[in-house]
């Protein structure tokens, strides 16, 4: 899956302020520059803000391929993966929409907000602007060594079959790493926040460890058993406890950080030193 969002920026280095700056400090040409908005934040932060959800969404419910922005998307997150992209797509055609109808009066405006930086180039007509806005959702399958119909000498195409052989076994590597590293992460926090008597936490403190649990099962792409040995134990042991009850029990709080910790200790041990692991622990 490849996941491309864009927006219209209503930010613009202005040039010529930029030099002015430059000239009346005695400055460098490259020491800094003059960003000026030309729209209110109202203008953009309620897509600005979906988008962030979108991209938390799609990089929750997918593991890496590579390095090059594509990721896995197992089949059996396929459904409702797809289904909440309808949604953020809708929800984001809405706000694009409510933006079109008021730039023109944002432009309009903005002679009277900006005073001496406005420069009427800096605003694209309302049918550029619309244009901006993009959302490209992209899915295509795992590669097949099997699946090449060119003709080229036997070696090369047995090269051709260990390449993508070495790359499908190099990503559910990294799948796999990235998977432990989403499940060390909540465990390390706990075992940060509860070790200490009287820390104040938030509730996604044990929401984050739910959340990644209930994602396992699908994005356990190898169907390692000693990651669902580990998930099985996260859920017997640290299911129970809720926020409420951690900030009102010390005991129940000691406990819980053990238990974080001693899956933690689990978990090195099968990864053998995985340094994203070593660190949360």
């Amino acid at each position: 899956m490849t996941l491309s969002l864009s927006s219209f920026s209503p930010r613009k280095t202005d040039k010529r302020v930029t030099s002015q700056v430059l000239s009346q400090h005695a400055a460098a040409s490259d020491a800094g520059k003059f960003v000026k908005n030309l729209l209110p934040d109202e203008a953009i932060e309620p897509t600005k803000k979906l988008d962030g959800e979108i991209r938390q969404f799609h990089s929750d419910n997918t593991v890496p391929w590579g390095d090059d922005g594509l990721r896995l998307l197992p089949i059996l997150r396929y459904d409702p993966y797809m289904e909440k992209m309808r949604q953020n797509r809708a929800a984001r055609e809405t706000l694009v929409q409510k933006f079109l109808e008021n730039y023109q009066r944002w432009v309009e405006n903005a002679p009277a907000r900006l005073s001496g930086l406005f420069n009427s180039g800096d605003y694209p007509p309302g049918d550029v602007a619309a244009k901006k806005f993009q959302f490209k959702l992209q899915c295509q399958p795992v590669p097949d060594a099997g699946d090449f119909r060119i003709d080229v000498p036997n070696e090369e195409l047995d090269a051709l079959r260990r390449s993508v052989d070495e790359r499908v076994a190099e990503a559910a590597k990294l799948a796999h790493q990235d998977l432990c590293r989403r499940l060390g992460e909540p465990l390390a926090a706990m075992v940060d926040r509860l070790s200490q008597p009287d820390a104040i936490f938030r509730d996604t403190l044990v929401g984050n460890l739910r959340e990644i649990v209930a994602l396992i099962p699908a994005l356990n792409l190898t169907s390692d058993p000693q990651l669902e040995a580990v998930r099985q134990r996260v859920l017997d042991e640290l299911a129970d406890y809720t926020p409420e009850r951690l900030r009102e029990n010390k005991d129940d709080r000691k406990a819980a950080a053990a238990k974080a910790q001693a899956i933690l200790e689990q978990m090195n041990g099968f990864m053998n030193g995985t340094d994203a692991l070593s660190q949360a622990a």
